[in-house]
């Protein structure tokens, strides 16, 4: 193999690399959403379950409490966390093989 096919090699690994870390980024940034939404509802559960809002669900004004948060019954899917885990763990091996590619 020539130093230039090596070059061209190492060049789109390096850019794979790069690819990759933005998607890995991107997966935590939303696994970070999600964390934060469950604590909110988990507090709320904890403390006045009757205020948890839901999107598509009507709410009696008697237990509406003003600024509390609206959760979406879509980010309560299970199969969309248990998803993005596996995506996340997904990225994270195909980093590592891309680094161990590169020495």
């Amino acid at each position: 193999m020539s130093k230039e096919e090596e070059y061209a090699i190492i060049g789109r690994l390096v850019e794979e690399k790069k690819e990759t870390e933005t998607r890995l980024r991107a997966l935590r940034d939303k696994a970070e959403r999600f964390g934060v939404m469950f604590v909110q509802l988990g507090q709320m559960l904890r403390e006045t379950p009757e205020s948890a809002a839901f999107d598509q669900v009507p709410m009696p004004l008697d237990f509406q409490v003003r600024g509390a948060p609206l959760f979406l019954q879509a980010n309560l899917n299970a199969q969309l966390i248990v998803q993005m885990v596996k995506d996340i763990q997904d990225t994270l091996l195909k980093l590592r093989s891309i680094e161990g590619k590169l020495g």
